[in-house]
């Protein structure tokens, strides 16, 4: 049997009233009329295929009509219920509570502390005997007669000689002077290539001083002759002191460069 849509539609309404079910919206019955739709549906799926086998003259001639369905949709309204509760007011009474403690007396503590007399105690008298001790007398031998004291100067090593003095049976006194540099003479040296020694040390002279001018000098005072590199290196300007006899004879000088040194000496007596 071969139906239009509006057909359908139309036989989905009969069967709808025919089982007297009231159509509640347009939502139910448009679910009715997809289901009956479908093996129309189908049917056209196969037309359709079909008709890609045809040529456009053959598919012009093919009508489909389709139903104008208008479906007003059912406005549904739910009305809210309007729900009061009434809670009943509880009123909890304020508890007073009161707690009575018993008074407790306190006792009253006397203590009598009993006086106690210490009898007064003397110290007994201690009387310590320390025996006599006698010092023997001791005597020591003093000689007070006149002595030769003999120093020895550690500079020049000669004997420095002085003599005590006292009389009218009394002990006499021994007393040194300090001792004194005197002036006992100079003289003038050119140092040069060769070791050089003093020339004028005069007889009474124990101490020198010397001073370099022109050149650079190397000494020594030990007797052995110093060279260019060996020996006490002394600068122009420098100053030599010789404190002793054995020095200044044993003094000997060489220059260290090409130019003689000039060596000034001022001999002294140390007494």
């Amino acid at each position: 049997m071969s139906l239009t849509i509006n057909e359908i539609v139309k036989e989905a309404e009969r069967r709808t009233l025919k089982k007297k079910e009231k159509v509640a919206d347009s939502e139910r019955l448009g679910e009715t009329v997809a289901r009956m739709l479908e093996p129309y549906l189908k049917e056209l799926t196969k037309v359709t295929k079909e008709a890609s086998r045809l040529n456009i003259e053959q598919i012009k001639r093919i009508k489909i009509e389709a139903p104008n369905v208008n479906v007003a949709p059912t406005k549904v309204t739910v009305p809210t219920p309007k729900v009061t509760v009434n809670v009943p007011k509880i009123e909890v009474p304020k508890a007073e509570v009161k707690v009575s403690m018993p008074k407790i007396p306190t006792p009253k503590v006397t203590v009598n502390v009993p006086e106690i007399k210490v009898p007064k105690q003397e110290a007994p008298k201690v009387t310590v005997k320390v025996p006599e001790i006698k010092i023997p007398e001791i005597k020591v031998p003093i000689d007070l007669e006149p002595k030769r004291v003999v120093l020895v100067d550690s500079k020049t090593g000669s004997d420095y000689v002085a003599k005590s003095g006292g009389g009218g049976g009394g002990g006499g006194v021994v007393s040194t002077r300090p001792l004194q540099d005197i002036p006992a003479g100079f003289e003038q040296l050119a140092i040069g290539a060769t070791s050089t020694r003093l020339a004028s040390i005069p007889d009474n002279a124990n101490k020198a001083v010397l001073t370099v001018e022109d050149a650079t000098l190397r000494y020594k005072d030990s007797g052995a002759d110093p060279t260019a590199t060996e020996g006490l290196k002394v600068y122009i300007g420098g100053t030599i002191f010789l404190n002793s006899r054995q020095s200044l004879t044993n003094f000997r000088a060489i220059r260290v460069g090409g130019t003689n040194s000039e060596v000034n000496v001022m001999y002294y007596e140390n007494k």
